[in-house]
């Protein structure tokens, strides 16, 4: 298994794993995340780059900020999968259900695209910009409810890309169960100068 590679910017020092194993153990410190049993996700990246971003790292891909943007670290396994993480506060769902907040599906479905976008940044021309452009038959579901604050581990994985356009199938878990998918987000990348026209 080759080495972690990190991105630019990356405060952490360099992930050494040798086995599945021990790259799931260092993946699940660098997230800071509880992760799902290994016949959930695996960590078999068959050779591919493994890299780490931080928030800074992240910043240096994408144009989105916060607060809109949340995803505060994430982990490429290879060029087709990704891992986020994204803390959803009380402040996040205020309104919904006052007095007894719950984390809003759509909610839960924003950081989802958002690590997809993420993920397609990766491959993406320098002086491009990644966005998600609708979905085909997109399905969302909720397994639970989820009390704020809720730290979640977001899965996005490619499926296939044709003519342009990624498609993109997102798992979300909390505390290593999952809760909630997003299935069928398409993505593009566009020329940067296309936003500031």
């Amino acid at each position: 298994m080759e080495a972690i590679q990190l991105a630019r910017g990356q405060a952490s020092s360099a992930f050494g794993a040798r086995t599945a194993a021990d790259l799931r153990a260092e993946v699940g410190d660098f997230l800071g995340v509880q992760l799902p049993a290994t016949d959930i996700i695996s960590f078999d990246v068959a050779g591919g780059a493994v890299q780490g971003f931080d928030e800074v790292a992240i910043g240096q891909l994408l144009r989105e900020r916060p607060p809109f943007f949340r995803i505060g670290r994430a982990v490429a396994l290879g060029e087709d999968r990704l891992l986020g993480v994204t803390t959803v506060t009380e402040e996040h769902c205020d309104g919904h259900f006052p007095g007894t907040s719950i984390v809003p599906l759509i909610e839960m479905c924003k950081m989802a695209a958002q690590t997809g976008v993420l993920l397609i940044a990766l491959s993406a021309p320098p002086d491009h910009v990644p966005i998600a452009v609708g979905s085909k038959e997109s399905k969302a579901e909720s397994r639970n409810f989820i009390r704020p604050p809720a730290t979640l581990l977001i899965e996005a994985k490619r499926m296939n890309q044709t003519m342009g356009l990624s498609h993109v199938d997102c798992r979300m878990f909390l505390s290593g169960t999952h809760v909630a998918t997003l299935k069928k987000v398409l993505y593009m990348s566009i020329p940067e100068n296309r936003l500031d026209a």
